[in-house]
């Protein structure tokens, strides 16, 4: 069972789609409920980052969180659900994330926010052991190639050597990172939920 994390923040319904698409059973989850009997976790997120860190720690969720990585349980998160991850996120005068994967969150060098389709490739072979090894894959491939769907403001700048990096494949944006990954934390930069099939494969290839 995938729990979604829902603070009210954040376009929830698409990811219910998402998951609906590839016929994997979910439950929206809500600050009464317990984590740990969920195999994968889902913090989406669009908005405000100090917004939805607020709302993260006001419903709970932020020390649940805490607690549920300690515990090795995995964790994705998407566009801003993933830029929690990182120690430090700059919009709106700055809030702190999870610490999970160190590096910060900073204004992309462009005129308006990188909205659209770039190409994108995926390689399972880099998912670390903890991830693997509680994964259920419903997809035979190893490899997946094809563009996704971005849409976003500021973006993910690390500095975690420990970290799987790779960066969002555009000359004006390469020092950014499309996906981070470290032990039993994944995100997108991207939003698999709005990039059609591939965003599907890429779901199963990870679930």
């Amino acid at each position: 069972m995938v729990g979604i994390i829902d603070v009210g923040v954040g376009n929830i319904q698409s990811i219910k789609n998402w998951l609906d698409r590839c016929i994997v059973n979910w439950e929206i989850i809500d600050n009464s409920k317990s984590l740990e009997n969920y195999s994968l976790l889902i913090l989406p997120g669009v908005g405000s980052a100090k917004l939805f860190v607020e709302r993260l720690h006001t419903s709970g969720f932020f020390l649940k969180l805490i607690k549920a990585h300690s515990s090795g349980q995995r964790i994705l998160g998407i566009c801003l659900g993933a830029q929690v991850f990182m120690d430090h996120l700059e919009e709106g005068g700055g809030v702190d994330g999870f610490g999970f994967i160190k590096g910060t969150v900073t204004k992309l060098p462009l005129k308006d926010s990188n909205t659209g389709w770039l190409p994108f490739s995926f390689d399972r072979r880099i998912l670390s052991y903890n991830w693997y090894n509680n994964s259920k894959s419903s997809s035979r491939k190893i490899k997946l190639s094809g563009r996704v769907f971005y849409n976003h403001n500021y973006g993910l700048l690390l500095s975690d050597s420990s970290a799987f990096n790779q960066d969002i494949d555009s000359a004006t944006l390469s020092t950014f990172s499309s996906i981070i990954h470290k032990e039993n934390v994944f995100g997108f930069q991207f939003h698999p939920e709005k990039s059609q099939e591939l965003g599907e494969t890429l779901l199963k290839m990870l679930l």
